[in-house]
């Protein structure tokens, strides 16, 4: 065997000990305030980041998980997520059931699971307002003042090659002003 197919092997046998190694879903559930699930987002992206196999898709996958059959919890040789994906992949229990296949989405979990999922999309994009809604099952016109004055980092403060980024470099770039959100979001206590 080659060096090249002894490291590729390495590689793929430690993306699906990553993969298969998960916290209980649980935890993540019983995170309640946004700069919790965005804290927990971050380092899980920061994990998927080191993956040599990994491809992002922040704009348009959740999280495939490129199957070589449709029932199998184990990734084959790359994985494609997005900010709430690194989440699935780091950290929580993967669904076996025949419905969900390669490429998960926050529907193939509960509604509570589900809810943080999309928040973490909307605090992708800058939308917090949207992410303050998914997290407390609540609308709009209910949406606390305290949440209102924080600032929109929708209106371009994200760069839509950041916040939709298909590379290791706007993710990390990304990962900058997620990390000014989720302060601002903590100093806030939300």
């Amino acid at each position: 065997m080659s060096d090249f197919h002894k490291w590729m092997e390495n590689e793929t046998a430690r993306l699906n000990n990553a993969m298969t190694a998960k916290a209980p879903s649980k935890a993540f559930v019983d995170m309640n305030t946004l700069h919790e699930i965005l804290t927990a987002a971050i380092e899980d992206m920061e994990q998927v980041i080191k993956l040599p196999t990994t491809q992002f898709d922040l704009g348009g996958t959740w999280f495939d998980r490129h199957m070589d059959d449709e029932v199998s919890t184990k990734p084959v040789e790359v994985c494609t997520v997005c900010l709430a994906g690194a989440v699935m992949m780091n950290r929580l229990e993967l669904p076996t059931d025949d419905d969900s296949g390669s490429e998960l989405t926050p529907d193939d979990y509960d509604d509570d699971v589900g809810n943080r999922l999309e928040a973490l999309n909307c605090l992708r994009s800058g939308d917090i307002k949207g992410a303050w809604c998914y997290l407390y099952k609540d609308d709009y016109e209910n949406i606390p003042d305290i949440v209102s004055e924080l600032p929109t980092y929708w209106d371009g403060e994200i760069p839509s090659t950041y916040y939709a980024a298909t590379s290791k470099e706007d993710v990390t770039e990304l990962l900058v002003y997620l990390r000014k959100m989720r302060d601002e979001l903590k100093e806030a206590g939300i």
